[in-house]
């Protein structure tokens, strides 16, 4: 995996409002555990992977695949129909 899996982790934990011993407790890890995926320290087994994917209600490709993490304010902008055909 790597730094993108590890960005990814932290992003979707803390949007589900989750403490690092929160999704530990839910996929069977301790908190340092989480906290060495967060910072690409070390990896999760594939098993570990599934359950933190199912705990935080996101896909494994969430986790894994590579995207622009926008802040929340940004997606929280109206848009009009106008703006959008331009």
């Amino acid at each position: 995996m790597s730094k993108t899996f590890a960005k990814n982790l932290k992003y979707y934990r803390q949007l589900a409002g989750m403490s690092q011993e929160d999704l530990g407790k839910a996929i069977g890890q301790v908190r340092g555990s989480v906290a060495n995926y967060e910072i690409a320290r070390s990896e999760p087994t594939f098993e570990v992977l599934c359950k933190a994917a199912m705990a935080l209600g996101v896909s494994i490709d969430d986790l894994l695949k590579e995207r622009e993490i926008y802040p929340e304010y940004i997606r929280q902008v109206q848009v009009t129909d106008e703006e959008l055909a331009l």
